[in-house]
């Protein structure tokens, strides 16, 4: 909900991505109170619709708290500072491979 619209009818598809995202992170924060430890969270192309100022800031709040795997078929929209903070690993031929920058 935004202004008490549903944010999956009336808001932009970025709109309903930051919303997901920003129940999905004060999920992570009620698991780690409770549980005393941050969960694993598994992210597919999370940040491909965000604008650079949310995909900023939500690239920074999950490199403080839980370990996190995001897929993405495109690096470059992340920033050199996560990618240097990162472990990149790629498929090659059927097998999880380590990337270097």
């Amino acid at each position: 909900m935004i202004n008490r619209r549903d944010c999956g009818l009336y808001g932009s598809r970025g709109q309903a991505r930051t919303a997901v995202m920003a129940l999905k992170l004060a999920e992570l924060e009620w698991m780690h109170d409770h549980l005393g430890e941050w969960p694993i969270l598994l992210l597919d192309e999370v940040v491909a619709e965000l604008d650079r100022k949310r995909r900023a800031y939500l690239l920074d709040r999950l490199t403080d708290a839980a370990q996190t795997l995001v897929t993405t078929t495109e690096l470059d929209i992340f920033s050199p500072d996560f990618l240097e903070r990162a472990a990149l690993l790629h498929i090659e031929e059927g097998q999880i491979v380590a990337q270097e920058i």
